[in-house]
């Protein structure tokens, strides 16, 4: 199995690292609020929350979601 390896300058390049280790929490945190949005858009309600949202919300939800996925596209990124 291919194995890559990335070095870091350490103290120097200690942001570096802390956010190349961090990566796997970035992308679940995008994935988990592309998913908060996509049932916000879908079925009309929040986490959390029983109530229905109203028709503004739920039209503010897509929009924010399709910026989400614009951003991650222009950075060629993908949640799946």
């Amino acid at each position: 199995m291919p194995k890559h390896t990335i070095e870091f300058s350490l103290p120097e390049e200690s942001d570096d690292l802390r956010l190349a280790v961090d990566a796997w929490r970035w992308a679940a945190a995008v994935s988990d609020m592309d998913e908060y949005l996509r049932r916000g858009t879908k079925y009309g309600t929040a986490e959390n929350r029983l109530d229905e949202l109203p028709g503004e919300w739920q039209a503010a939800f897509e929009c924010v979601r399709e910026q989400l996925h614009t951003i991650l596209a222009e950075r060629e990124i993908s949640l799946d």
